[in-house]
């Protein structure tokens, strides 16, 4: 979600190198599971009632640079289904989605240090769960989460803001936030620096979840 009039925003990200959510098809499935309308309407909505789901990786106030690649992914979990059944996915008697011996698992992480952003993973949880999915919220202190999960890729999923030392409360020094020293988002978005082939489809296609994510909002 972005916050009327902003230019930063929280997210649900993905590192799509990591099997859990390797899968473009799991990612969108994860997508199409999530209310984002009511995770931003019971959390930062409760404050800034203008704030509404984020459909694209800059918010409104970017102007003739924003548009909505993400509109298209809504809470359908008929949708959600069939994109999990395509890849090979079935529900067992539990109502989780199973491929094999494998449960679709996945990781959360988010800020110690952030109220927010702990119930925003809350919600994304209980919404999955409610989809099929198993999903652990891990809160960690900022500079772990930011600082070394996050720039060493060492994590499935996590909630955080685009501009880490605003929304996550100290503990993160200059040069460390997501954005500092990479006013191109570089590190986010070129190619180069997205693990793999699958990767680079993936900064696009995680975006179907990860930006979808604006879930987090």
């Amino acid at each position: 979600y972005s916050l009327s009039g902003g230019l930063d925003y929280v997210a649900l990200w993905f590192d799509v190198a990591q099997p859990s959510v390797a899968s473009k098809a799991v990612r969108q499935a994860v997508a199409f599971s999530l209310d984002r309308a009511a995770i931003v309407s019971q959390t930062v909505g409760l404050l800034f009632p203008a704030s509404a789901p984020l459909q694209s990786f800059v918010t409104p106030a970017s102007g003739t640079f924003y548009t909505e690649p993400f509109a298209k992914y809504h809470l359908d979990l008929s949708a959600a289904a069939q994109l999990m059944q395509a890849d090979g996915w079935a529900k067992g008697a539990d109502g989780v989605w199973a491929k094999g011996t494998e449960k679709a698992t996945i990781e959360v992480k988010v800020s110690s240090a952030s109220t927010r952003d702990q119930q925003s993973a809350a919600l994304v949880k209980s919404q999955l769960q409610a989809a099929g999915f198993i999903v652990a919220v891990s809160p960690e202190d900022p500079a772990t989460l930011v600082a070394k999960d996050v720039a060493g890729g060492m994590f499935a999923a996590a909630v955080y803001p685009l501009d880490s030392r605003r929304q996550l409360n100290g503990g993160v020094p200059l040069g460390a936030g997501i954005d500092d020293n990479d006013p191109g988002l570089c590190r986010l978005f070129c190619s180069a620096d997205i693990a793999g082939a699958a990767g680079a489809a993936g900064a696009a296609g995680a975006a179907g979840a990860a930006g979808v994510a604006g879930a987090a909002g």
